[in-house]
């Protein structure tokens, strides 16, 4: 996840970023902050909007893994 903050700061537009941001945070139980790069990506990128919005309707579910772009 530190690891991605920092990809963040220099691609702060890539949805994909955001997206793993998400299901790390997801897979540590931060729920709220997974909620928020989950929104985000979704924001930046119209054309992923299914698979994002399929992630933030499983945010509850603790045992599935979200796929990546």
């Amino acid at each position: 996840l530190r690891e991605l903050e920092i990809v963040r700061t220099h691609v702060p537009k890539e949805a994909q970023v955001h997206f793993k941001a998400g299901a790390i945070c997801k897979k540590l139980g931060r729920k709220d902050e997974a909620l928020r790069y989950f929104t985000f990506a979704y924001d930046l990128d119209p054309k992923d909007n299914n698979q994002i919005k399929n992630a933030l309707e499983r945010l509850e579910q603790d045992d599935v893994e979200e796929d990546s772009f």
